[in-house]
């Protein structure tokens, strides 16, 4: 093996080095919740980016509507939910009857209204699905410290030298050396 061979087994060493350290580094980051915030912070920015692009081209802006979800663990958690709705504000198109303007503002009001009627119905469903998947993992994660806790006490419980005990049962016990009982 020449020293241009051994420079490149050691610079590949050190590449595969670099990825075991990255990846560890995105484990941590994953485990501190990090991943999760820079995500949100990445589509919060997009969400952004394409907004100020869609007034600029002057393009009509999506209408949002947010859902705030109750975490029922803690109370204080949220998630948010964004649906797009119709096109932007009314506007006559050239050469558009009257009639054909009522029956959109018609067609505009009934679909706001069926937003506005679904809309808490909508957020108590989203509220009861959280509150049930939080229930379902607290009650695993309860399940999981039982068998945990179970476990220790039947370790606790066990005598420490059963083991030997077992070994030894039935044996009279004899004095080894300096008054130490063996049975055996």
């Amino acid at each position: 093996m020449d020293t241009h061979q051994f420079n490149t087994l050691g610079g590949v060493c050190e590449l595969i080095g670099v990825g075991f350290v990255a990846r560890d580094l995105m484990a941590i980051a994953d485990y501190r919740g990090k991943l999760a915030e820079w995500t949100a912070w990445f589509r919060t920015r997009w969400a952004a980016a394409v907004a100020l692009a869609r007034r600029r081209l002057g393009r009509p802006q999506p209408v949002e509507r947010h859902v705030a979800l109750a975490d029922a663990a803690s109370g204080a958690g949220r998630a948010l939910g964004v649906t797009t709705g119709m096109r932007g504000p009314f506007a006559t198109r050239p050469g558009q009857s009257l009639q054909d303007q009522i029956d959109e503002l018609g067609s505009l009001v009934n679909r706001l209204r069926n937003e506005v009627i679904s809309e808490p119905r909508e957020r108590e469903r989203a509220i009861s699905a959280e509150r049930a998947a939080r229930r379902n993992e607290l009650k695993a994660e309860a399940e999981r410290l039982e068998r945990l806790i179970a476990a220790l006490r039947q370790e606790v419980e066990r005598p420490y030298w059963s083991w030997l005990a077992r070994s030894q049962a039935g044996r009279p016990a004899r004095r080894v050396g300096c008054g130490v009982l063996w049975r055996g």
